[in-house]
C-alpha cells in the first residue's frame, strides 16, 4: 500500500498531461480534449485501483481466489450500469458521453477495492496486517519490495502500452 500510494502522484501528474500529450503525438485536439475530460474524472479512482490490485495479489497469495473473481465479475456489471446511467443520461444524469465513462470506470476501481477489502477483512486472518506501523515504513523492505515488484509492473505497463499505442495509431486514422 505504501508503494501504490508513493506512485500515485506521479501517475496523477501524468493524467493532467493527458489533452496535451495526445495533441503532441498528433491527435485530433477534440478527441485529445474528451479523452482528457475521460481521464481526469478516473482520478479519484486511482488510489483505489492500486489498492484493489494490492488486495488481490494478497488474497491470491493465500488461495483464495473466489473474492476476486466475484469482485471483477461483479465490477463489470457495477461498470456496465454506470455507464448506462453517465454515457447516456439516465436517472437524472445527464448525458455525459466520454466523462461519463470515466465517472463509470472511477466507480468501479472504488467498488472493487471496497469489495476485496470487506472481502479480505472478513476472510484474512487478523494477524497478518496489524495496522500502520514504523516496520510498514522500513526503506530496506520497501526497496526489496520494489525489487520484485517492478519487474511485474514493467510488464503490465507494456501491455498497457501497447494497447494505449494502438489507439493512438487509431486516432490517427481520423474521426471520419
Amino acid at each position: 500500500l505504501v508503494t501504490a500510494a508513493l506512485v500515485t502522484p506521479l501517475l496523477v501528474l501524468i493524467v493532467l498531461s493527458t489533452g496535451r500529450g495526445l495533441v503532441l503525438l498528433g491527435q485530433d485536439p477534440h478527441l485529445a480534449a474528451e479523452a482528457h475530460r475521460y481521464a481526469l474524472v478516473q482520478i479519484a479512482g486511482l488510489p483505489c485501483f492500486f489498492g484493489y490490485v494490492v488486495l488481490r495479489h494478497w488474497l491470491q497469495a493465500q488461495g483464495r481466489m473466489k473474492p476476486v473473481m466475484w469482485a471483477t465479475l461483479s465490477a463489470n456489471v457495477v461498470n456496465v450500469a454506470a455507464n448506462w446511467v453517465f454515457i447516456f443520461g439516465h436517472l437524472g444524469s445527464p448525458p455525459l458521453g466520454a466523462m461519463g465513462a470515466g465517472i463509470a470506470s472511477a466507480i468501479a476501481m472504488i467498488y472493487m477495492m471496497v469489495f476485496l477489502g470487506l472481502a479480505a477483512r472478513l476472510l484474512g486472518p487478523a494477524s497478518v496486517w496489524r495496522g500502520w506501523s514504523r516496520e510498514s515504513f522500513h526503506l530496506p523492505s520497501i526497496a526489496r519490495l520494489l525489487g520484485l515488484g517492478a519487474p511485474v509492473g514493467v510488464q503490465m505497463g507494456l501491455e498497457y502500452w501497447a494497447f494505449s499505442l494502438s489507439m493512438i495509431w487509431a486516432g490517427w486514422l481520423g474521426t471520419e
